[in-house]
């Protein structure tokens, strides 16, 4: 796999083919050729990886496997809350920046495949309701092509998704509990919509609630009919001919029950295609032993890096002292970045963002952070950048000769780079001697 390339095609602006030209398309179409028996390997014993999977990457070097294994569900999670995503999308609250909302960081499923959205501009009877915003047109053999086509990416998902409950790597995917519930078995509510699109909760309570002594107002100002857009802005009918029939006065509460249950049931078949893929790796029987919450720190992690955490799970190199300055440097160096840097200086050590949840988890993957001197030595520390071997969550560490040098040097490692060409001989992309004139 060309993992730079597909990220490169990624970030780009323009129309891409998610189910081909991205890290997760390419893990979709080549393990959707694997027997799912083969996707459910035993425990290793020992330190042997537990990987589901293998990944060889063109024009990278890497040793070992779980690194390349991890950063490929670190590369697919952003990828499904890009802008290219075909499975996911920012909330109705997202669109809207300007306003204080919930939720409006996270991402839900997207109803209809993005190529099925031919949008024509329509003229909406109420602005501020949002409904009839967009006309779909679309071909009926496109159509099923492309339904079957973002119902299988989903079903990938659920493997993915359950790659993670078994082999303990993470998917930094931050949504709501809209999404969450349902894969739990729970029903999704008006409180769960509410806080994923606010602005439509609000106006449907005003149709609700609208007064009977304004009823010539409502008759006069609101000129719906029985449709509504979905949170992709898909139009869709409530009722059969539901484009015919207006909404009047006396229907209008029928109208809101069938806009809500149009809307909390939008994503059902797809999680059922997520349910469908977990189930090929791990029995979907143990979901609903957690609650949504926990199923979310099981397969995400948590967002803020504990270094307290981090630094019971850390041993060093016989040949450094734990209590010598420089590292007690390091550490207060990594208390001091801020969570989006802490995320990073665990991706660049370890190839995810998120830490195992808590001891327990350390303890079950067996999992440690070494720091150990840099094997190619400088004359000058200093000149020196940290070099991070991902698969063994190993990081060789200069001896720098302040802490503002050491901050310098590990702030611009985990923020310059992407590749993993660490391993390799004779380069190293993030262990190259600095220039004097490159020094700040």
């Amino acid at each position: 796999m060309n993992r730079m390339k597909l990220l490169n095609k990624i970030s780009t602006v323009g129309a891409l083919d998610f189910a081909t030209e991205s890290n997760f398309g390419f893990g979709y179409q080549q393990l959707s050729r694997v027997d799912e028996s083969q996707l459910r390997p035993p425990k290793p014993q020992g330190t042997d990886p537990f990987v589901t999977f293998v990944l060889e990457l063109i024009g990278q070097f890497v040793e070992g496997d779980t690194g390349p294994y991890r950063q490929y569900f670190s590369d697919v999670s952003s990828e499904l809350q890009s802008l290219q995503s075909y499975l996911f999308q920012l909330t109705p609250n997202g669109r809207k920046p300007q306003l204080d909302l919930l939720n409006k960081d996270k991402y839900i499923i997207r109803p209809s495949h993005p190529n099925l959205l031919l949008s024509a501009t329509a003229t909406s009877g109420n602005a501020k309701q949002g409904v009839g915003e967009s006309l779909n047109i679309q071909s009926a053999k496109d159509s099923a092509n492309l339904k079957e086509e973002q119902f299988g990416m989903f079903e990938f998902l659920g493997k993915l998704i359950g790659m993670c409950l078994r082999t303990g790597v993470k998917l930094n995917l931050s949504l709501p509990a809209f999404v969450w519930k349902p894969l739990v078995g729970l029903k999704c509510d008006r409180k769960d919509l509410y806080e994923i699109d606010t602005a439509l909760c609000k106006v449907l309570d005003e149709i609700w609630n609208y007064p009977i002594e304004k009823k010539q107002d409502f008759e006069n100002d609101f000129k719906e009919t029985f449709m509504t857009t979905l949170s992709d802005m898909t139009l869709v009918e409530l009722k059969p001919n539901g484009s015919e029939i207006p909404v009047t006065f006396e229907n209008r509460r029928e109208y809101v029950s069938l806009v809500y249950q149009a809307r909390l049931n939008e994503h059902v078949p797809h999680i059922e295609c997520i349910r469908r893929g977990i189930h090929k790796i791990v029995p979907t029987q143990i979901l609903s032993l957690f609650t949504w919450q926990e199923l979310e720190r099981l397969i995400c992690g948590v967002p803020d890096i504990n270094v307290n955490l981090l630094r019971r799970h850390t041993v060093y190199d016989k040949s450094i002292d734990s209590n010598s300055e420089y590292i007690e440097w390091f550490w207060e160096i990594l208390n001091e970045f801020s969570p989006e840097n802490k995320r990073k200086f665990i991706r660049f050590t370890w190839a995810q963002e998120r830490l195992p949840n808590d001891d327990e988890e350390f303890a079950r993957l067996r999992l440690r952070f070494l720091i150990k001197p840099v094997i190619k030595t400088s004359a000058n520390p200093d000149q020196q950048l940290p070099k991070a071997h991902t698969c063994f969550f190993h990081l060789e560490l200069p001896k720098y000769s302040s802490k503002e040098v050491m901050r310098e040097r590990l702030l611009l490692a985990i923020t310059e780079s992407l590749s993993m060409n660490a391993d390799e001989p004779g380069r190293d992309d993030l262990n190259q001697t600095i220039q004097p004139e490159e020094v700040d």
